[in-house]
């Protein structure tokens, strides 16, 4: 519901006057098989659902031109599902990565669960993904792969599955304090860092472990996929009931926001 202002003229008497007025609320959409927007739909609202593309398809050949009007919208959601944030798991594995990031780098992804091909069919939500891949002899100080599957999805547009088969959307890991003779750590995020978040075309985000305690909370900074980067945009949780504790982030949503705007089309190389 919303109100639309406007003027007449009655007798030549010029007056102002509200009526109310039906609006149709229009959530954001996403790919189900690469979580990325149908950016032929015009969100009014903050809410991800989740769709698959074929039923995309089906509705904007039943509404031609009309993909945002009142019927369509119906039509997509009844086809599709909320998207929810399980932002206590991963505040929790965000935590748990600054206190493990002691003398070599731990990670965790932040992923998109679903069921792509019938994306009603099992619950949609964003959450994180621990590293359990990787063995303490593989770990290097400043420095950490990634086990990701790279896929070309619809329109060529790229995406990564993470061991659990998730859409990876953004990755969390923490800043080490440099093992080397003479060394410093440096705010903010690496080069590497940088050039990981473009490449993949996804957010990276690095906890700074090297300045705090295990247990305490642990400035974020981050990269995003086009590699502009930012400092201090939150923190982990840290210790409960601590008196003066910073603001903790929404990884999950600003991952998603980044990731779901920004597809990446592969462009094959040439020879």
């Amino acid at each position: 519901m919303g109100t639309n202002t406007f003027k007449v003229q009655v007798a030549g008497i010029t007056k102002t006057t509200s009526i109310e007025v039906t609006q149709t609320d229009i959530d954001i959409y996403i790919d189900s098989q690469t979580a990325h927007r149908f950016k032929e739909i015009k969100p009014t609202t903050k809410t991800y659902r989740i769709l698959n593309h074929f039923d995309y398809l089906d509705i904007i050949e039943e509404f031609p031109n009309k993909i945002n009007s009142t019927e369509a919208v119906k039509k997509l959601k009844s086809l599709s599902q909320e998207v929810k944030f399980e932002d206590d798991l991963i505040q929790t594995l965000l935590q748990k990565t600054q206190n493990n990031s002691r003398l070599t780098e731990f990670q965790v992804y932040i992923v998109l669960k679903r069921n792509w091909t019938d994306p009603i069919a099992s619950p949609a939500i964003i959450t994180a993904e621990e590293d359990t891949h990787t063995k303490m002899e593989e770990r290097k100080d400043g420095s950490i792969n990634m086990d990701l599957d790279g896929k070309i999805g619809r329109n060529k547009k790229m995406y990564y599955l993470s061991p659990n088969n998730n859409v990876v959307i953004a990755q969390v890991h923490g800043h080490n304090k440099d093992q080397r003779s003479n060394y410093k750590n440096i705010e903010g995020t690496s080069p590497t860092d940088s050039n990981t978040a473009i490449g993949n075309g996804f957010n990276i985000y690095s906890l700074r472990a090297y300045e705090t305690k295990v247990g305490d909370q642990a400035i974020i900074d981050k990269v995003d996929g086009k590699g502009l980067p930012s400092l201090n945009i939150g923190a982990t949780r840290g210790r409960p009931n601590k008196p003066d504790k910073k603001a903790t982030f929404d990884i999950g949503r600003d991952a998603l926001d980044f990731w779901s705007k920004n597809p990446k089309t592969y462009t094959p190389k040439k020879k």
